[in-house]
């Protein structure tokens, strides 16, 4: 109580002062050619911008001068075109201007502008307040321009979380087309991605398996981009669903300081509180750090549900020398999760409940200990070859307790008097789990023939291994009726159980790679890659209670596979691209008698156009796709065995779709990000394996080739769009309004039941001002604002969903320095 009143007194208090805003105006601007330092000067005459520079080293620089109408920022962008001078902002109006190095500066993202020059001297520049961002890593592993990379690859920026508040990145996946969430119970998530689900995500490159780690998504305050590539990527990534791959890429430090510090507050008795700082460690600013901290305290809509987390993510970057950069870095979250309803169909929908029934009970929690460490550094022998290394390790302690429904409910046995549920209740006191990764990467360029290559030779190995023991208690654990729930707890239920095990998981795979970039006369790019995998897994069970035999289970697999794809900029604003990609993915579960799934493969066909607009401010795509996956892993048919994690592969399932992508600023006032997906899924063959629940092969096709696949929404897009006044009374005001919106998707691949389609409304306002060098911002959103109910998949079991949020109302306070 002490702290909200705080909290409302400084927001007052912020109110109270009236100041200057600190967002730029539209300015006409009128600078004839002539040397550098004039037309600095001119530009500062014209602007509120401080030019700070050198005026001996620049004498011999000049420029095409400017004419028309611009925010300050774009003028300088524009002006410096050409000149082989590159700036930073030391401050909001405050610039340095300096000769560029005569090499590729690979700048790391920030939250501050960034600007990268390259060999022709042409400026570009992501601005950290823009929705548009123009050259990506993840994609290629190398520092290549989205329109010249024939892949499709989309980006949430910094800026876009922060207009909508998206605390975790489910939310701000929304703004991707073909990515859509799907819940995975206490703390986790995991997304279907052009129609496949995908249980991991890469952070700055390196992957983090939720399924084997077993935990929690991760927290979006040291992030400064949400990048997918759509389609397979296990060329350069390793085993991985083909859908697609999201990489989180982190704050990095940088040379001016800089200092955040948010509290949030909201529905449910939601309340965070953030702070980002960074700068330099030493005088010479060699040494640089970043630190990002989070506490979070929610509670929710759900019943008994809510979290506690705290989050603890330094960074250090070591410039070495002028050829050698060193990153360390460590990241800590402990989390602790009380786990909200899910819940079972009747018939061919959603059950008609109160909205936030739990059929759990309010014991059940899931505590998670999260501590990645890292090292990374890269030598550039000179101009042309950089050599990169990579080293991290995950180690995470999850013990989990909690009561879980089994998911099947019989329609005939369910009246509005009664509808018994069957649970099963879960104690697993040790869950460990620990991954070590480490890549070695050799970047080049090469001229043949007029051909200019970007080579990248690299190779990668990962272990990963996880123990649990446990129990689990079926026969005793006490029903519950779904209309009219009385809630038993977990009393006694530690001594009956059904089932008492271990089990112990292995995982290491070696892989290399090779990848060229050909640029080829006719402003075509080229890119072809191969890579080879070799993988082993192992699979132990013991089972205590009852006593049995353990079984062991172990495979090795290895495969070659490549990727093609070639780009035509047909203009400076226009590409068109195609691509063919194979890919060798994970293996995929096991079966109950603990025999390892065969690994997925599949293979896809793509071609796309691609757009940049508003002197590369706005961008856009539009993909079509031909995606086919074979060896599909989906919850066992038994819906006992389901609940227990035991899978059975569904054979084929093909996905053509068209997707539409676009972001960035239209207007000096108006930004937007938007996406459109259309998905055909279909299953293509079922030779799944239909076991009873004593583990007996009762039959060997389930019936579902021709139905679509779960979870994928035929049809799916999203509208976000914010107004930001340059001038006049409104200025420092900022408004925005947008729209999330999934058709139907089946809840299982019998499709014997549908989780309707749905549109929901968000909306924000803001205001920002000037207290001095500081910077106060003011910010309320409000989503699902017309209140609308609507459903997300559940993947523990075919029968099961989850409720999605209702309306809710987030307001924050952030202060800069």
């Amino acid at each position: 109580m002490k702290s909200t009143n705080l909290l409302w007194a400084s927001a007052s208090l912020c109110v109270a002062i009236q100041t200057a805003n600190a967002e730029e105006r539209v300015i006409n601007f009128s600078i004839p050619p002539q040397s550098a330092v004039t037309a600095l000067d001119a530009l500062a005459a014209q602007s509120d911008l401080q030019m700070l520079f050198n005026r001996e080293a620049l004498k011999n620089s000049t420029t095409q001068g400017l004419s028309g109408s611009f925010t300050a920022r774009e003028a300088l962008k524009k002006l410096l075109v050409g000149t082989g001078l590159t700036y930073t902002f030391t401050a909001e109006d405050a610039v340095a201007i300096k000769l560029a190095p005569t090499q590729i500066n690979q700048s790391d993202p920030t939250t501050l502008p960034t600007v990268k020059v390259t060999a022709d001297a042409t400026v570009y520049e992501d601005d950290p307040k823009g929705y548009n961002v123009t050259h990506t890593f993840t994609a290629t592993k190398t520092d290549t321009p989205i329109m010249e990379t024939p892949l499709n690859i989309q980006v949430v920026s910094q800026q876009v979380m922060k207009d909508q508040q998206a605390v975790r990145i489910e939310k701000a996946l929304e703004n991707v087309s073909g990515v859509n969430f799907i819940s995975q119970g206490v703390g986790g998530a995991s997304f279907n991605i052009r129609g496949f689900d995908t249980l991991s995500y890469y952070r700055d490159g390196v992957r983090v398996d939720t399924q084997v780690l077993n935990t929690v998504f991760p927290d979006v305050a040291p992030l400064e981009q949400i990048q997918v590539l759509k389609g397979p990527a296990s060329i350069l990534y390793g085993r991985l669903e083909p859908g697609g791959l999201i990489n989180l890429v982190s704050k990095q430090p940088l040379s001016t300081p800089y200092y955040s510090m948010q509290q949030q507050f909201g529905s449910f008795d939601f309340y965070r509180t953030t702070m980002d700082a960074t700068g330099p460690v030493s005088k010479d600013k060699t040494l640089l750090y970043r630190l990002n901290m989070a506490y979070e305290n929610a509670g929710s809509f759900n019943q008994y549900a809510g979290d506690q987390r705290v989050l603890f993510a330094p960074v250090i970057h070591w410039n070495i020398s002028d050829q050698t950069q060193a990153n360390f870095h460590l990241q800590y979250m402990h989390s602790m999760d009380h786990p909200g309803g899910v819940l079972p169909a009747v018939g061919n929908r959603p059950a008609s409940v109160p909205l936030g029934l739990n059929l759990g009970e309010s014991s059940s929690i899931t505590k998670t200990d999260d501590i990645r460490v890292g090292f990374d550094w890269s030598h550039d022998f000179n101009s042309r070859w950089t050599l990169r290394q990579n080293f991290n390790v995950n180690l995470v302690n999850n013990p989990v307790s909690t009561m879980g429904i089994q998911g099947l409910v019989d329609p005939t046995n369910c009246t509005a008097q009664g509808c018994a549920v069957a649970r099963t209740y879960f104690n697993t006191p040790a869950l460990n789990s620990q991954a070590y990764y480490t890549s070695l990467n050799l970047t080049g360029k090469i001229d043949t023939w007029n051909v200019a290559h970007t080579l990248l030779m690299g190779w990668d190995y990962l272990v990963e291994n996880s123990f649990q023991a446990g129990s689990f208690n079926s026969s005793t654990t006490p029903t519950i009726d779904l209309y009219n729930p009385v809630h038993s707890g977990t009393d006694g239920l530690l001594n009956t159980p059904d089932y008492a095990y271990s089990w112990k998981f292995g995982e290491n795979w070696h892989g290399l790679f090779v990848q060229d970039q050909m640029k080829l006369p006719f402003n075509l790019n080229l890119l072809a890659g191969f890579r080879y995998d070799s993988a082993s897994q192992s699979n132990t069970y013991a089972y205590t209670i009852p006593i049995q035999p353990t079984s062991s289970n172990s495979e090795n697999v290895g495969a070659l596979k490549p990727r093609f794809g070639i780009v035509w900029q047909a203009l400076p604003e226009l590409s068109l691209y195609g691509n063919y990609v194979e890919n060798f993915g994970l293996t995929n579960g096991h079966n109950v008698d603990g025999s390892l799934l065969a690994p997925t493969t599949a293979e896809q066909k793509e071609i796309g156009v691609k757009t940049e607009l508003f002197d590369k401010r706005f961008t856009g795509s539009v993909a079509w796709f031909d995606l086919t996956k074979q060896h599909l892993s989906t919850p066992n048919s038994d819906p006992a065995l389901a609940a227990q994690g035991f899978s059975s592969t569904t054979g084929e399932v093909r996905n053509q779709g068209l997707e539409v992508d676009f972001s960035g600023e239209i207007w000096p006032s108006v930004k937007m990000i938007g996406s459109y997906a259309y998905i055909n899924s279909r299953i293509t063959k079922d030779v799944g394996t239909v076991l009873d629940s004593n583990g007996n092969v009762i039959g060997t096709n389930s019936g579902n080739q021709g139905n679509r696949y779960w979870g994928v929404p035929t049809h799916g897009g999203s509208l976000w769009t914010t107004y930001e006044p340059q001038d006049g009374d409104l200025r420092g005001f900022k408004f925005g309004v947008g729209i999330v919106a999934r058709g139907e998707r089946q809840g299982d691949n019998a499709n014997s039941y549908q989780l309707p389609g749905y549109a929901i409304l968000n909306l924000m306002t803001g205001y920002s001002w000037k207290v001095g060098a500081s910077k106060i911002s003011l910010q309320l959103n409000a989503d699902n604002l017309l209140d609308k109910t609507y459903y997300n998949p559940y993947s523990g079991s075919g029968r099961n969903y989850v409720f999605a949020s209702p309306r809710s109302f987030l307001g924050s306070i952030r202060l800069e320095f």
